[in-house]
């Protein structure tokens, strides 16, 4: 008899410390609907909300429009027909605005070494944050060995060639110009120039027929550039 209520008491005492400790440490609570699910135990939130209130607490700005005097001097490589530095050639070019570049180069065409300085104004301007576009009026002075080359290869050694080794040339120019935040550059442009000293011209005769006088005179020859190149930052 004394041993049955004993063991009943030990019984009651043992289950009351159990239910004491369990007071102390609670069952984890269910997650409040805003966290984008319902029932369940206080776990991560889903991947969504994480990302979501990540991003809210920087205080995070999209980056400005890229301008060309970002980077301000540029390094081109310059190719095509009637350009200021030949056939192909290099250029270095500043920037002090966005709105304004001026550069010199050199380069080689049929007549030999030729080089210039160039100036480009951008009236018409767009920028993105990774680019930026501009509708460009180009003008040019470069000097340098000139030959009718092309009108050789076209209609033969029979016709005269015409040749100068100190040519001038003005020429302008208008194209499209693309500055990338990165640092590439990009350039292409037509227009027109017209040699400045006509006087200075040799001709040689071909077979049978004779050198004429002053056989350009003021008529332009067309012109195409493709410039691609780099720009420094400041």
């Amino acid at each position: 008899m004394l041993q049955r209520a004993a063991f009943t008491l030990a019984f009651f005492i043992t289950a009351a410390w159990a239910r004491s400790a369990s007071a102390d440490d609670p069952l984890p609570q269910p997650v409040p609907p805003e966290h984008g699910y319902w029932g369940g135990y206080e776990l991560a939130p889903p991947a969504p909300y994480v990302r979501a209130q990540s991003l809210a607490s920087y205080d995070w700005d999209p980056p400005p429009p890229v301008h060309f005097d970002d980077r301000p001097w540029t390094f081109e490589t310059m190719l095509g027909f009637g350009t200021p530095v030949g056939l192909l050639g290099g250029v270095l070019e500043y920037t002090p605005a966005d709105v304004f570049s001026f550069g010199a180069g050199a380069g080689f065409g049929p007549g030999g070494l030729e080089g210039g300085v160039l100036f480009d104004v951008r009236p018409f301007r767009w920028g993105k944050t990774t680019k930026a576009h501009a509708l460009s009026i180009g003008g040019a002075y470069s000097v340098g060995g000139w030959t009718d080359f092309w009108q050789t290869v076209d209609q033969g050694l029979s016709d005269p060639h015409y040749a100068s080794g100190f040519a001038q040339w003005a020429q302008f120019d208008v194209g499209y110009e693309l500055r990338a935040r990165g640092g590439f550059s990009f350039r292409v442009a037509t227009g027109a120039a017209w040699m400045l000293n006509p006087g200075n011209v040799s001709c040689r005769s071909g077979v049978g027929t004779p050198c004429t006088l002053d056989p350009y005179g003021n008529d332009p020859i067309f012109t195409l550039s493709v410039s691609i190149g780099y720009s420094l930052e400041r």
